[in-house]
């Protein structure tokens, strides 16, 4: 399952992942950490490397000025495919425009499959502990509305993975709470 090639792999994709935040990241959020962890859930739940290197860079298209052609020269068509699946860039969106695009990026996740779904399903988690710092009723409706969507979405793709139990658990203890 696991061997020294796998874990060059990983150091290769975090070394091109925090280069390239210092480069032109652009995001407040502590991306480096949260893509670490994003990846370690899934390594932990014994993922396949290109799933764990796709979740080490999955916000490395939104957050920087790589281009998905690089990824892909760099880790391969399977990477790519999968971070490209998780791209979308929604912070110029109105509300309404996010519910819109947010139902199209879940029909591109299904469509992508599991792997894809899973890398969701672990971000989701990462970000329910930020979210809950939503400083709105607009966008905790919002985020509420998106959870819900994607567990319902996915259940079926993800029906044996922890993932589903674990996104469930960060649901209601990081997002539901913080309506209270």
């Amino acid at each position: 399952m696991d061997n020294v090639e796998d874990h060059l792999e990983y150091e290769k994709a975090l070394t091109f992942l925090v280069e390239n935040l210092r480069k032109s990241g652009n995001n407040p959020k502590p991306v480096g950490i949260h893509s670490v962890l994003v990846a370690t859930r899934l390594y932990r739940h014994s993922y396949k490397k290109s799933v764990v290197v796709a979740a080490l860079l999955h916000d490395v298209i939104e957050d920087t000025a790589v281009t998905i052609e690089e990824v892909k020269e760099k880790f391969g068509e399977p990477v790519a495919r999968l971070i490209k699946a998780m791209t979308r860039n929604t912070r110029h969106l109105s509300f309404d425009e996010k519910y819109k695009s947010f139902t199209k990026h879940m029909e591109e996740l299904l469509e992508a499959g599991t792997d894809a779904l899973a890398i969701a399903a672990s971000d989701f988690i990462e970000n329910s502990y930020f979210y809950k710092r939503g400083d709105s009723k607009e966008l905790l409706e919002y985020l509420i509305w998106k959870y819900e969507k994607f567990m319902k979405d996915s259940k079926t793709l993800l029906s044996d993975s922890p993932l589903q139990s674990e996104l469930e658990y960060a649901y209601k203890d990081n997002i539901v709470k913080s309506l209270n």
